[in-house]
């Protein structure tokens, strides 16, 4: 839904301005899967255990069992934002000027999201993966010197019947990881460059992503089928010329989505540190 006293600056589909970059600028909508609802809340249905199968003699009963299911809800957060523009620029119906304005509410939500996403940050924002208790965990001692946590890391989601599909740290931590050696008097990396990965960067064939939400020495590693970002519709966006705007002759516009990481599934999410 989208509101504005000004069409010079917003136009109908201005909140894609801020929506489409702001997805590509956030980590946490790029490793998880994004799920968009109109309800205040969403429900992801989750099988506890699965009904149980055995080889039965031909004419003998067949021994029932029951699927254990419950639902894991997400309550989409309210994350806003509010600044002034000149009214010199509003009235600018250039693609430039608008993309200004976007690119600044979407990098600033975007960062936002990843600190609620990555961190454990205390209400109105919501649970992210620094307040999870249960994840799968590999302890990586006080240096990282190998490949041996990664892959780790990677089997014991496997096990869990997950597929890794990212790996994120702090971009201290991926400078130290990207340092170490295939193999002892290698010059070739852990971390390969690799235009065509979302990243630009591979570690064990998988993206690495950085982000400054995650502590140095703590890489998370993710299956994207299992962990969501959910988003009730879209960015609302509206101004306002009134007020104390009006004497500078400015315009406020305020930007305003509902957003909320999901982890329905702790198995799926695997957590690499020195747990010392």
């Amino acid at each position: 839904m989208f509101t504005t006293g000004n069409p010079g600056l917003l136009p109908p589909e201005y909140g894609q301005l801020i929506t489409e970059p702001m997805t590509q600028m956030s980590v946490a909508m790029q490793v998880a899967t994004v799920v968009t609802t109109g309800a205040n809340e969403f429900h992801f249905p989750r099988v506890n255990s699965d009904i149980t199968a055995a080889w039965t003699a031909e004419g003998a009963a067949i021994a029932s069992s029951d699927v254990a299911t419950d639902a894991y809800v997400v309550v989409p957060k309210k994350l806003a934002s509010l600044t002034t523009v000149t009214n010199e620029l509003v009235n600018d119906s250039s693609p430039a000027a608008q993309e200004i304005v976007g690119q600044s509410i979407a990098r600033e939500m975007a960062r936002k999201l990843d600190a609620a996403f990555f961190g454990n940050l205390s209400a109105p924002a919501p649970a992210g993966l620094g307040s999870l208790a249960g994840t799968l965990v590999v302890d990586t001692g006080a240096t990282i010197t190998n490949a041996d946590p990664f892959i780790d890391g990677q089997m014991e989601i496997e096990a869990s019947g997950g597929v890794l599909t990212a790996w994120v740290a702090s971009p201290a931590t991926a400078r130290a990881i990207a340092k170490i050696k295939e193999a002892s008097g290698s010059n070739r990396p852990l971390v390969t460059p690799d235009v065509s990965a979302p990243s630009g960067r591979l570690l064990l064939g998988l993206p690495l992503y950085t982000t400054t939400a995650i502590p140095d020495g703590t890489v998370w590693g993710i299956s994207k089928a299992d962990v969501f970002v959910v988003m009730r519709q879209d960015v609302e966006v509206a101004t306002s010329s009134g007020g104390s705007t009006f004497a500078a002759d400015s315009t406020d516009i305020r930007g305003v989505m509902r957003v909320a990481p999901g982890f329905p599934r702790l198995d799926s999410i695997v957590k690499l540190y020195d747990a010392a």
